[in-house]
């Protein structure tokens, strides 16, 4: 019994390094999961700006189609 209460101290101050060091791994897993989900925003803001600048794009297209159209028009 004598033996055991000796070793108790240090014991606890293992287990509790051992429980600091997962707490740690948890947390940088979050840490990582949050960064790649931040990454994967950026990735889909980038494509929605190229999306809307295509459809600006498009919409001077045709704004510019049915100007043509109108002139054609007015001459007749």
């Amino acid at each position: 019994m004598k033996k055991i209460v000796s070793y108790a101290p240090e014991f606890f101050i293992f287990v509790l390094l051992v429980i600091l060091i997962i707490r740690v791994e948890v947390v940088n897993n979050h840490v990582q999961e949050a960064v790649y989900n931040a990454e994967q925003a950026e990735v889909k803001a980038g494509r929605a700006a190229v999306f809307a600048e295509w459809a600006d794009t498009k919409a001077g297209e045709a704004s510019a189609y049915a100007a043509g159209c109108m002139a054609n028009t007015s001459n007749l």
